[in-house]
């Protein structure tokens, strides 16, 4: 007999999640040099390296394009932050969110994260 096991994360203490549209979650890199990164900051990809950063509208490396939202708090101060989880998909609150402006918000919205 085979036991499926999985692990429900219900908590939403944050009030992040703004519906129940679907969450993917992805494991992915932070670059160097970005700090520590606190839960629901938006990100961008570097074109460079593709590792993320902190979106930044004013860039011209990739990060001023949002295309994530950090799932958890990330260290990436001194040295690239591995294996780092964040969303690319889902709906959340705009008030929850670290560094979002309205071309942030339509980024995100055609990569299928949702801001209300």
């Amino acid at each position: 007999m085979t036991t499926l096991t999985y692990d429900v994360q219900t908590s939403d203490a944050d009030n992040l999640f703004a519906g129940d549209f679907p969450r993917v979650e992805l494991y992915l890199d932070v670059r160097s040099g970005e700090g520590e990164l606190t839960r629901g900051t938006a990100l961008g990809v570097e074109t460079a390296t593709g590792k993320l950063g902190a979106y930044d509208a004013l860039a011209a490396d990739g990060v001023e394009t949002a295309r994530f939202i950090l799932a958890d708090d990330a260290d990436a101060t001194s040295a690239d932050a591995t294996g780092v989880r964040v969303f690319a998909t889902g709906e959340f609150r705009r008030s929850a969110l670290t560094g979002v402006d309205d071309d942030a918000v339509l980024d995100l919205r055609d990569a299928t994260i949702f801001v209300k």
